[in-house]
């Protein structure tokens, strides 16, 4: 059962042991499989010019590589830390095995061939591991410990840039894109790890192995899916306590949109958004494609861990009407906050008439165009920044200009005037170019003096809003359980067979959202053989009235609404005998039909891809208008339970066309109960919609529900 942040232990000590994994990540002494001079790994050459032990391991040479070779790894007569198999997928599951009989650490399966036409073969590597070597891939494109210069890996090399950027990914594809990402940003990387079909050691273990890491600062992913989604959050939580940001891109996220209708939280429980709420919840930033993941860790590489700010306002500086206006548009587009500043109104003005430019007492504050005039004179710029520096609802200064080609030496003069501007306040600093080409060598030094470089206006402010986005996580105060959630049963009584799944009786699921307090609407089931009177139920006219047992009841014609005291009887013969030509239960539901200012829409689904999850949504016609819906992993308390509620559409909360506000305590309250039953339930339930919600004079109330139970 998960208990979020509550664990924070290393994930993968029951796996193959973090000595084993340490061994890989950190080998001083690699064995080569498959060697031969006729294809040589670049990086295996790189290794041995740097110095560093690498024994090549093949029965048909003598020597490879000028180095004297081996038959078979335990020829070598010591084990290694780690070795990369460059044979096929049968003669790597012999390796691993001898490797776990030698005392290996790590074990690289460069070869495809485990699920095609060999599917054996995957049970086959995992044996042979037998729980005591770390095997990376199979299918994967090795690994590179950047600071230690060990290459295991079959990639063709770029001169990796050295810093503090951890990157795990699925796909072996992206090794080569990090490393041009980050040489065309100047930042640096600490790990690059490739994880191919992770059958023996997964993403997990090398997150979490890199929140020990001292090297990495920030952890970026390129992720598939997520195996393990207990143990990566956990990993996740132990990043966020260790001040490390993880940004994540997502794959395969598909063209839909967000889409939901009545009883459909089965249909959305995978969609990519769900991760992005599950990753928002645990303070894990998410990235939109890979030069997105580049720019979003960019600044914390770039920036010293003590300069790290929240971004609650920024001062956007440049000497170009144009510039000011994109930079303008960009932060509105990125919802960066751009406060109007009118305290610098005045000193600004002197810079302005000193710099011999144009005067004007309704000049936009910010983002400001100082005009070109201000470069002409040393000093103007250095006190221009420092004005809005000194300020102190201003939390970073961009300035925005050309950097390269001929602009190259007007950049080269800025540097000197952002740093004195800053000199007496340290407020983080970026300098971001207009275009989004290679940031120019030059402006790869900017960090020695504690600027920031941005590749491009809106890379400069994404860098920024994932710092932002960290420091408001890494403020977050821990979430602490006060006891486990208890399993319970599934209430006594018999299923409905239908289309969508065995469901439990209405009866039984409302009677279930009372147990977990949920305020339900009251009603009555008539059931075929029962006699009944309007005047003996025990609320007024008008009615609502249904089939019991079947979902969809809308899109069938199973609902009668506003139904009085002299149509009821017909009402209910016709939807029996509209039940039974659909073949179900002929129960019939009788409720209030109660006059409501908002409906909402809860949903629970307790095997969704990352675990048990609750989604809520705005109801009625404003799903179909709007299509929002949020969701949290479970269980939740109500400071998360609020957060998830503030991301619902604000105009509808406030109350729309005059309607009155909605109770968003109360929806809160509900959010952390059925976090609860969804931890309670999820051995047997599959997913729980209460569509609608309505928001009556007495507060919220489930009208309908609909429990499909696990098959």
């Amino acid at each position: 059962m998960r208990e979020p942040f509550d664990q924070v232990e290393p994930v993968n000590a029951d796996r193959v042991g973090r000595e084993a994994l340490k061994r890989l990540m950190y080998p001083k002494a690699i064995a080569i499989a498959g060697a031969s001079d006729s294809r040589p790994y670049p990086g295996t050459l790189e290794m041995i010019a740097r110095g560093i032990a690498v024994y090549p391991i093949n029965p048909r040479y003598s020597t490879i590589y000028g180095l004297q070779a081996f038959p078979t790894l335990a020829a070598l007569g010591k084990p290694v830390d780690a070795v990369f198999s460059g044979v096929n997928a049968q003669q790597s599951v012999d390796l691993v095995a001898e490797a776990a009989r030698l005392g290996v650490g790590g074990v690289v399966v460069f070869a495809a061939g485990f699920d095609h036409p060999n599917p054996e073969l995957k049970e086959a590597l995992r044996q042979a591991a037998a729980g005591r070597v770390a095997v990376l891939g199979p299918n994967c494109n090795g690994l590179i410990n950047v600071r230690s210069g060990t290459f295991i890996t079959a990639a063709p090399l770029r001169a990796c840039p050295v810093g503090g950027i951890g990157f795990i990914a699925h796909s072996g594809g992206f090794l080569l894109s990090m490393v041009n990402g980050a040489l065309g940003r100047k930042i640096g990387l600490s790990h690059l790890i490739t994880c191919g079909n992770e059958l023996v050691t997964d993403m997990v273990d090398y997150l979490d192995a890199l929140v020990d890491d001292p090297d990495t600062r920030v952890i970026a992913l390129a992720l598939e899916t997520i195996r393990r989604p207990d143990e990566f959050f956990v990993a996740a939580e132990r990043a966020r306590r260790a001040g490390k940001p993880v940004v994540v891109l997502k794959l395969g996220k598909g063209a839909r949109a967000r889409e939901i209708a009545r009883s459909h939280t089965g249909a959305i429980a995978g969609e990519p958004w769900v991760y992005e709420a599950a990753f928002r919840q645990a303070g894990i930033i998410s990235a939109r494609d890979f030069p997105d993941l580049l720019d979003r860790v960019a600044l914390f590489d770039q920036v010293r861990a003590e300069r790290w700010t929240s971004i609650n306002g920024l001062a956007v500086l440049s000497t170009s009407g144009g510039m000011s206006e994109l930079a303008s548009d960009i932060c509105e587009a990125e919802a960066m906050e751009l406060p109007q500043v009118e305290s610098v109104r005045d000193d600004i003005a002197v810079v302005l008439q000193d710099a011999g430019g144009f005067q004007s007492s309704d000049i936009v504050l910010n983002p400001i165009d100082l005009g070109g005039s201000v470069t002409f004179k040393p000093g103007l710029i250095g006190r221009a920044v420092g004005h809005y520096a000194a300020t102190p609802e201003i939390d970073a200064v961009m300035f925005v200009h050309v950097l390269d080609g001929p602009g190259e030496q007007m950049g080269r003069d800025l540097l000197p005037e952002l740093i004195e501007g800053n000199r007496n306040n340290n407020k983080l600093t970026v300098l971001a170019s207009v275009e989004d080409g290679e940031v120019a060598e030059w402006a790869g030094d900017c960090r020695k003096h504690g600027i920031a470089v941005g590749r491009g206006i809106r890379a400069a402010i994404r860098g920024l809003k994932a710092m932002d986005d960290f420091m408001r996580a890494a403020k977050r105060v821990k979430v602490a359980h006060d006891a486990r959630i208890a399993a319970i049963s599934r209430p006594d009584g018999q299923l409905v067979a239908t289309a969508a799944g065995p469901i439990l009786p209405f009866s039984s699921v409302m009677a279930l959202l009372t147990q977990f307090e949920v305020p339900t609407a009251p009603y009555r089931i008539i059931r075929p053989q029962d006699p009944f009177s309007a005047a003996e139920l025990p609320f007024p006219a008008p009615f609502a009235v249904k089939i019991a047992d079947i979902p969809h009841r809308a899109e069938v014609g199973a609902v009668e609404l506003s139904v009085n005291e002299s149509s009821l009887a017909q009402t209910v013969e016709r939807l029996r005998g509209l039940a039974l030509s659909l073949r179900a239960p002929a129960d019939i539901i009788v409720q209030p039909q109660i006059r409501f200012d908002g409906e909402v829409f809860f949903g629970v689904q307790s095997n969704a891809d990352l675990g048990p999850m609750v989604f809520c949504g705005v109801g009625g016609t404003f799903v179909e208008l709007l299509g929002e819906v949020t969701a949290r992993l479970a269980p939740f308390v109500r400071q998360q339970a609020a957060e998830m509620i503030t991301e619902l559409n604000p105009a509808v909360l406030r109350g729309f066309r005059g309607a009155r506000p909605w109770d968003t305590e109360q929806l809160a309250s509900i959010a952390v109960s059925l976090s609860r039953l969804a931890i309670a339930c999820r051995g047997w339930l599959s997913s729980l919609d209460i569509n609608p919600l309505v928001y009556g004079q007495n507060g919220f109330v489930a009208v309908d529900a609909l429990c499909i139970v696990q098959n």
